[in-house]
């Protein structure tokens, strides 16, 4: 099978965030100014996938 002409990543970065509720949590990770509670770590996979595999993420 032939090399893709473009490589193309998956990358997923996951977050710990102490807040009071869902709502704050996703207000935290967007950056939002005003918000109450902190990210405590996160952690980010990065793995090389197929243009097959992104067709079929796209048609989804």
């Amino acid at each position: 099978m032939p090399e893709n002409k473009f490589n193309y990543f998956e990358v997923v970065t996951s977050y710990i965030v102490k807040a009071k509720n869902k709502s704050e949590a996703e207000k935290i990770i967007l950056g939002r100014r005003g918000a109450k509670g902190e990210v405590i770590t996160s952690k980010t996979n990065i793995d090389r996938i197929s243009a097959v595999e992104v067709r079929e993420m796209i048609e989804v």
